[in-house]
């Protein structure tokens, strides 16, 4: 469930920087949502998890402190994830995206997602 989630994250984080002003750095915003559940996959917090991986300054600046240029990406992704639409919506407004599209995006990056893992396991 894990790997599913981070593969979910990774495909939404990209989905929503590519719709907004954060078109170069789609790359890093997909690194973050895939190790964003680092900490749990090993059982540390964020800190120890990510230690030793060479990773831009601004997916561990996200992911460690809290802060930086992801940082709306990672809790755009949060709200949906629990279903805080309200918030969401605020948050896509202030990153120029469409709210109507969002839900869909998400949508498709679980189906992504699931796909991506059931042919995982048909390949091994």
């Amino acid at each position: 469930e894990l790997m599913t989630l981070s593969l979910i994250r990774t495909k939404f984080s990209e989905t929503i920087a590519m719709n907004c002003n954060l078109k170069k750095i789609k790359h890093e915003a997909s690194m973050m949502g895939l190790f964003s559940t680092s900490d749990a996959m090993l059982d540390q917090n964020m800190a120890e998890a990510l230690e030793g991986i060479s990773l831009p300054n601004s997916i561990t600046d996200t992911l460690i402190k809290n802060e930086g240029i992801l940082l709306p990406i990672f809790k755009l992704v949060g709200y949906c994830e629990r279903g805080d639409w309200d918030a969401a919506f605020e948050l896509a407004r202030q990153l120029s995206l469409n709210e109507d599209s969002l839900f869909d995006a998400y949508m498709e990056s679980v189906k992504w997602a699931r796909e991506t893992v059931r042919m995982m396991y048909l390949s091994s």
